[in-house]
């Protein structure tokens, strides 16, 4: 049997591994097959040897610094996840996949590739929860409509036999008609992109699809969204190519020539054959005869070299400003003193903003993992609620989150139990049995009260 991958799958795939590259910093060149990618001799003053270029290329990892800022501070200090029902099996499973380290992972690859693949599954009895590289993903997502979701996934891991041909371990979920997803895992060999099955390993009938895709943001009309690296490939192109140019500006005149009389380039000539004085081959000089001027260094001075710096924070302000997160995590200064925690959240206002944006697109796929989790484990989760709390990046102490919740109880904004649930940090359960309490308190202070008044109204 022969299949063949859609195209726009490997089409994408291919389109995201540029951004990969650039967070490993693997890439000098960003934007490749288009003009930009031979550019860079008509901006420098380099050679046209591409292989010279390559050599002196310096390339700041921005792309690695803007993704980790995101994690950290959508990740922060860990989420805190409440089930009404089958905690202790939840926080099993968290422990063995070692879900603190994945979730962070998670929001990287949703940063950087613009989405995040995870896939539950039984091994050994044990619930294993993994992220699948972004390019061992391929759904199929030709014909598919506004608000339809591929109802076709494949899972593809390359390898090398031992008679070194190419071959593939395949797993593939398609929706069946009776909206059950037909498992097969298979070994392919062939050419190109073409499946040619070879021996099944697997075959099942799923009650599920076990994969959740996690989205960076995404508009009506796309199945994913972009990457956040995806608006500023030229500035960072840019910011690398001034900063090489001023490099080598100091690598040219790293060791300066020196003027020397004509007389001494017998001494020297005979100085690196017979006395084999090995520093005078590196000595770069220039002769000049009696009448001539007296040696002298031949000086650098490029008075464009302090526009660039001036230039490239202007650049790096601009980068952080399409991206939406604050300057000063380029190293630029914003303001000077301390701030108090409402003003800097104010300032971080867009940031935040998107930060929590990516924290409840992460949220609903949550949810859904979990569900999915303990199905997996026979547990019945059709009403099973589950609350999920992102740290927050600037704690409050205790005095400000009483102040805090005080003021929103009285305006009619949050509830009792509310308030007290967060200011103490309790769980449901503690919670209604600290409220029984205090209305039991407050029932028995009535009738108090009242059994001391009956008598004077008497």
């Amino acid at each position: 049997m022969i299949i063949e991958l859609d195209n726009n799958a490997v089409e994408l795939i291919e389109q995201r591994k540029i951004y990969d590259s650039l967070f490993k910093n693997n890439l000098s060149h960003f934007i490749e097959w288009t003009f930009r990618e031979n550019i860079f001799n008509l901006k420098s003053f380099l050679t046209r040897d591409i292989n010279k270029d390559e050599l002196l290329y310096i390339s700041v990892n921005l792309s690695s610094l803007i993704v980790k800022s995101f994690a950290d501070f959508c990740y922060w200090d860990g989420i805190k996840i409440e089930l009404w029902q089958n905690q202790e099996e939840w926080d099993k499973i968290a422990d063995y996949n070692n879900i603190d380290n994945l979730f962070y992972w998670i929001f990287i690859s949703q940063s950087k590739t613009w989405y995040a693949i995870l896939r539950t599954r039984l091994e050994e009895w044990e619930v294993k929860i993994e992220e699948i590289p972004f390019d061992y993903y391929y759904p199929v997502i030709s014909n598919l409509a506004l608000w339809q979701e591929p109802i076709e996934h494949n899972i593809i891991s390359f390898y090398l036999d031992n008679e070194w041909n190419k071959k593939a371990n395949i797993q593939q979920y398609k929706l069946l008609d009776n909206w059950k997803w037909k498992y097969l895992n298979w070994i392919w060999t062939a050419e190109q992109w073409q499946i040619d099955i070879e021996q099944v390993i697997t075959e099942e009938i799923l009650d599920f699809l076990p994969i959740i895709r996690v989205d960076n943001q995404k508009i009506a009309g796309e199945l994913f969204w972009r990457s956040d690296l995806e608006e500023i490939l030229d500035l960072l192109e840019e910011i690398n190519d001034r900063i090489t140019q001023i490099s080598v500006q100091f690598i040219k005149h790293l060791n300066s020539k020196i003027a020397l009389p004509e007389s001494m380039l017998e001494w020297i000539e005979r100085a690196k054959e017979d006395w084999k004085i090995n520093w005078i081959w590196e000595l770069d000089t220039l002769a000049f005869a009696q009448w001539e001027q007296k040696p002298e260094y031949v000086e650098n001075k490029n008075a464009m070299i302090k526009d660039w710096l001036d230039y490239i924070d202007r650049i790096l302000k601009i980068t952080a400003s399409i991206v939406q997160i604050p300057t000063s995590f380029f190293w630029l200064e914003e303001n000077g003193g301390a701030e108090k925690v409402e003003a800097l959240r104010i300032r971080l206002m867009r940031f935040l903003k998107k930060v929590s944006r990516k924290q409840r697109m992460f949220e609903i796929q949550l949810k859904n993992l979990i569900k999915k989790s303990l199905q997996l484990k026979w547990y019945n989760t059709d009403n099973l609620e589950i609350d999920v709390k992102f740290t927050d990046w600037i704690q409050q102490t205790f005095e400000q989150k009483a102040n805090t919740y005080w003021e929103l109880y009285w305006l009619g904004l949050v509830s009792k139990e509310t308030a007290i649930k967060n200011i103490f940090d309790y769980d449901d359960l503690f919670v209604q049995a600290e409220l029984k309490k205090i209305d039991d308190e407050n029932l028995l202070n009535n009738i108090t009260t009242s059994q001391s008044i009956l008598p004077e109204l008497k």
